[in-house]
């Protein structure tokens, strides 16, 4: 976290650690989570989340770090119209592209299950904003990662069981 802060990432402060007691004291962002409030923000204001959202995973991903767990639910809308990524437990250096798919596939499922009727504009959103950070041929090599994790073994038979139902 802290050297995500440090390249401008918009992570909360660690104020204190105490390596003995497994113990971490960091910021309280305020705000709402992403998640609860998405489809309460107009269109416009939804899609600058996202794309500030997309943003702040392409810095991540250019310094090296995946975030393990991204969802609207980590990320904080702040008063400030600002996003702040949350909950960095399953973070890890990108060892390979197939990191960085991963995040961007989570999000595309988040977005398909808990925000369906405007899953597509937003996932354009969010890939403007990754986009800005880490250019067109960055994400043409993540979206056809994210075509290809899809296409695995667990990810075909739940398309396959929404088809029947």
């Amino acid at each position: 976290m802290l050297s995500l802060r440090e390249r401008g990432v918009r992570v909360p402060r660690v104020l204190f650690v105490d390596p003995l007691a497994g113990l971490i004291v960091m910021e309280k962002v305020e705000g709402a989570v992403l998640r609860d409030v998405l489809e309460k923000l107009d269109r416009e204001e939804a899609c600058r989340s996202m794309i500030l959202l997309g943003e702040e995973v392409g810095k991540m991903h250019k310094h090296g770090v995946a975030h393990g767990d991204v969802t609207t639910s980590n990320a904080i809308l702040e008063p400030s119209g600002s996003i702040r990524i949350l909950d960095l437990g399953l973070s890890k250096h990108v060892e390979d592209l197939e990191d960085a798919a991963v995040d961007v596939h989570l999000l595309i499922r988040v977005l398909e299950s808990s925000h369906y009727s405007i899953k597509e504009e937003m996932l354009e959103c969010f890939m403007e904003g990754y986009r800005k950070i880490l250019g067109d041929y960055w994400l043409r090599n993540v979206m056809e990662k994210v075509s290809e994790i899809r296409m695995r073994g667990r990810y075909v038979e739940e398309r396959k069981l929404s088809r029947i139902a």
